[in-house]
């Protein structure tokens, strides 16, 4: 996705670790059904900010690495940046960035391909746009 829109704007992109999914350790690959059994899994639905994935990272780790890597690169790019990364981070980037804390991280949806925008102005990050799909509506599904 990074590659398609950097490559339409003529501008750079950079894999960078701090936007990586989460870890989902043993869970990763696996189904919702597959991990419906985990003495976890009705932690992570109920409080996901307390779980720590079986082998993988929790969200407050994976949002304050998150969290670091935004605050550095609206620094160094005045506030004008294009970040992509997947689901999990968004979500956790939004609670983040709107001052929420972990325990919200099922309040917010994003879906895939969708935008969220943040506007920073004076130290604040104001959501702008979230979970925007209408550059979408052009586009063929093939079956």
């Amino acid at each position: 996705t990074a590659g398609y829109i950097g490559h339409a704007h003529n501008l750079p992109v950079t894999p960078v670790d701090g936007l990586n999914d989460l870890d989902f350790g043993e869970w990763q690959g696996k189904t919702v059904e597959d991990v419906k059994g985990s003495p976890a899994f009705g932690n992570w639905i109920a409080h996901p900010e307390r779980v720590v994935l079986p082998g993988g990272e929790s969200l407050a780790g994976a949002r304050q690495r998150a969290f670091s890597f935004v605050e550095d690169a609206v620094a160094k790019h005045n506030g004008k940046v294009v970040l992509v990364t997947h689901r999990v981070i968004v979500m956790l980037l939004v609670c983040a960035l709107l001052g929420l804390d972990n325990g919200h991280f099922w309040n917010i949806k994003s879906d895939t391909a969708a935008l969220t925008g943040f506007i920073y102005n004076k130290g604040r990050y104001v959501l702008n746009t979230h979970n925007e799909k209408c550059h979408l509506n052009d586009i063929a599904v093939v079956k």
